[in-house]
């Protein structure tokens, strides 16, 4: 673990004020805004979400939600719907020639007593297909498919895409399709899987081994370099990027490598703090694929920097003949040890810190990040404790947006249409897909006006 001196050398002497994150889209506001009165309006926010007289879901005044689908529900395939929706990703697209949002969602389950348990896809007494990843295991985990009307929100059909996979976390969107993450490495599991967005009815698997076998929680996949972004569910884990050697030609033959800070080998994320910056080195890995769950060893063997706890990733500013900045959220780490927040440059050669959990910045363990819309990110909440989805600005206050009034438990797989006035996110213990829609942007002012009031 490098020494605090050692950390604050590469923060004053790596990288000034104007070159963070190289001014794009957070275009240096964390660092702007160092030092400054941290007004998180937590606490306001919490007491303006209304009550669901349903007990499922509460929202703002405004704001209303629709459940898109249950688990046991019946799909268009014959299937049911697997138990533990995950990470999701929404695609626009043409299905049958209509305009469609479709979302691409995980079933975070692992191996059960029988194929035909109730949490997975089967009914009982049905036929395994054919095309289940390695069925000898008796893992449930997956992917399916909604093909969501725009303007009604209806579900027009809905499939199983994969199955048999082993605790399909988080993800990303990907050319044409979506990014599936195993996070487990038993059995020779701990894969990323690529799923064709169009696939009408279940498909072969198909592994990605150039992504790396470890403990995968996201993917964050860059159009514009062919550069896929990788996070791990570890409390030593690191974070992963794939290089290929020649986009144009194969997006899965090249480099598996991991972030490490200059000047400070091995460094613990996890006692960074809000506004802070690095400088960064990418570490080439020569065993990507290895027997046991050593990938990260070999990262920290070769200087590469521990995030604690890993967990979503996004793109920030995406742009098609411009490199993306990322921004990757861990469970833990900070001060309070409930979740940091950072954003990758987009050279790939400095790395800040957005958020960082403390008793003036409370964060609540955040799971999945996405970009929304109108500009903020998302936090989708995993904790024993009330779990919310919540805004982040970019000067990194927080709002909330949704309360689990069923049970408290974890949201996951939100992601956005492009509408921004659509949210989709899932409700994991439930085993609800739900729909959200309202002034989202406005949302975001109303809270930051209350916020500059009270403050």
């Amino acid at each position: 673990m490098a020494s605090d001196l050692s950390r604050r050398r590469v923060l004053r002497n790596g990288l000034a004020a104007g070159a963070l994150l190289g001014g794009g889209a957070l275009g240096g506001l964390a660092l702007r805004n160092r030092g400054c009165e941290n007004r998180v309006d937590m606490q306001t926010g919490r007491a303006q979400l209304r009550a669901d007289p349903k007990g499922i879901l509460d929202l703002p005044a405004g704001f209303h939600y629709r459940v898109l689908q249950r688990h046991g529900d019946r799909m268009s395939d014959g299937f049911r719907v697997p138990a533990a929706p995950d990470g999701m990703g929404c695609i626009p697209m043409k299905v049958d020639g209509a305009n469609a949002w479709v979302l691409m969602r995980n079933h975070e389950l692992k191996e059960r007593p029988s194929l035909d348990d109730e949490a997975g896809a089967l009914h009982t007494g049905q036929a395994t297909p054919s095309e289940t990843y390695r069925p000898e295991h008796r893992n449930l985990g997956g992917v399916s498919r909604l093909v969501i009307d725009p303007q009604t929100l209806a579900v027009r059909t809905s499939n199983l895409v994969l199955w048999g996979t082993r605790l399909n976390c988080a993800g990303g969107v990907a050319p044409g399709g979506w990014l599936s993450c195993e996070e487990a490495v038993e059995n020779g599991h701990g894969h990323v899987f690529f799923c064709d967005a169009r696939a009408a009815s279940i498909q072969s698997p198909q592994p990605l081994l150039a992504y790396g076998r470890f403990r995968h929680e996201a993917a964050a996949f860059d159009s514009a370099t062919g550069i896929c972004y990788l996070s791990e569910d570890r409390p030593d884990g690191c974070f992963y990027r794939f290089v290929p050697d020649a986009p144009r030609r194969s997006l899965y033959v090249g480099r598996l490598q991991a972030l490490a800070i200059e000047g400070a080998s091995k460094m613990h994320m996890a006692t960074a703090e809000r506004g802070d910056t690095f400088a960064v080195r990418w570490v080439d890995l020569d065993a990507p694929n290895p027997t046991s769950d050593t990938l990260r060893e070999e990262a920290a063997d070769k200087g590469a920097a521990c995030f604690r706890r890993g967990e979503g990733l996004c793109l920030v500013a995406e742009a098609k003949s411009a490199p993306a900045q990322v921004a990757l959220c861990t469970t833990l780490g900070g001060q309070a040890d409930q979740g940091q927040v950072f954003v990758l440059a987009a050279s790939g050669e400095s790395i800040a810190v957005l958020a960082s959990s403390s008793a003036e910045q409370r964060m609540n363990m955040p799971d999945n990040i996405v970009l929304a819309p109108w500009g903020d990110l998302l936090l989708a909440e995993d904790s024993s404790k009330t779990c919310h989805l919540q805004g982040l600005r970019l000067d990194g206050t927080l709002y909330d947006i949704a309360r689990n009034a069923a049970t408290g438990k974890e949201f996951a797989g939100v992601c956005c249409a492009p509408d921004g006035q659509t949210v989709f996110v899932n409700m994991q213990k439930e085993g609800l897909t739900v729909a959200i829609r309202g002034p989202f942007a406005q949302l975001s002012k109303n809270r930051r006006r209350t916020t500059q009031r009270s403050a």
